[in-house]
């Protein structure tokens, strides 16, 4: 999966991957059904390169009944003991804990722990790092599943990186991105209009954050580029709008490059573009299949930019350091 990934073969590294993670979630399912306990949560934490994963086991009625991979972000001067202990108490925040929960190091505050999970549950809920025994054979199992878990990611993460180092030099971005927004619109002959936005990262795709936009399609005739126009101009004024609330003192960049794959015949929106988003220059149209050169866009105050009018690109791509 990693020599494809350095090749730049990346369909082939997907298909790799999903090999992989199907045959860790069949080991990872069989053969683990205790017999000296019939229902608790199981977490195993693994700490690598100042990343962590965290693998729960799920266990009910003495069988297994799944297990996840968690990836807490968490500074590096915390311990194991800090990063679990902060992590069980967000995960039973809304839902309800089991009698039992089994763990690989001991989490931090575990008393404190025991006593919020025995009032959320009404019963006791005991913490335990087994020392011996299947429920330290079962706990070593799943510590296996978050090492290899974290390994995977940590591979995709660093294609992922070489990709974005890639997008840099391209665009001569002065950084690495750390998010990229693209743009799209679609419509059957002029109905059933709608616009979608993707969004990555330096951890590949965060599809919790994708977007879609309901386009009424009698307001377009059909006009892919009026549609394109319509939808950035709601997605950039209301996050401008959002932005002015949280930190209304201070100004807010837009990315730093701005790309368009507009036809040639759809120009005449690229020289509103300027006045409106206050840049000096506007975003030429990349063609597919061509190279251009791009404009930087200015840095726009909300408290000037926050009506509709003040917002209108030519993007389906946009960038932000």
């Amino acid at each position: 999966m990693r020599e494809s990934a350095e090749k730049l073969e990346f369909e082939h590294a997907a298909r790799l991957r999903n090999r992989i993670r199907a045959l860790a979630s069949v080991r990872a399912s069989q053969g683990i059904n205790p017999h000296t306990f019939d229902e608790a949560d199981v977490f195993a934490l693994h700490v690598e390169g100042g990343q962590s994963c965290i693998q729960v086991f799920f266990f009910r009625a003495g069988q297994n009944w799944g297990n996840r991979a968690y990836f807490p972000r968490h500074g590096g001067e915390e311990s194991a003991e800090e990063i679990l202990g902060a992590f069980i108490a967000q995960f039973y925040d809304d839902r309800e804990p089991p009698k039992l929960i089994l763990t690989n190091v001991e989490p931090s505050d575990r008393e404190l722990l025991e006593e919020a999970l025995c009032i959320r549950a009404e019963c006791k809920v005991e913490i335990r790092r087994p020392e011996r025994g299947e429920k330290r054979e079962i706990v070593d199992a799943v510590l296996l599943n978050a090492r290899e878990a974290l390994g995977r990611r940590m591979a995709e993460t660093g294609s992922v990186a070489k990709l974005l180092d890639g997008v840099a030099e391209v665009f001569g971005l002065s950084q690495r991105p750390e998010r990229i927004e693209v743009y799209d619109n679609s419509h059957m002959q002029g109905t059933n209009a709608l616009g979608a936005m993707i969004v990555a990262g330096p951890e590949g795709f965060t599809k919790n954050q994708y977007r879609k936009f309901n386009m009424k399609a009698e307001e377009f005739d059909g006009d892919d580029f009026a549609m394109m126009k319509a939808m950035i101009r709601r997605r950039f004024a209301r996050m401008l709008i959002e932005r002015e609330e949280d930190t209304p003192d201070e100004p807010f960049s837009l990315a730093e490059k701005v790309a368009s794959d507009s036809e040639p015949d759809e120009g005449r929106f690229n020289t509103q573009a300027p006045d409106q988003l206050t840049a000096p220059h506007p975003p030429p149209p990349l063609r597919k299949g061509e190279e251009e050169e791009f404009q930087t866009a200015a840095s726009i105050s909300p408290k000037s930019a926050t009506s509709p009018s003040a917002i209108q690109s030519s993007a389906r791509g946009r960038i932000s350091c």
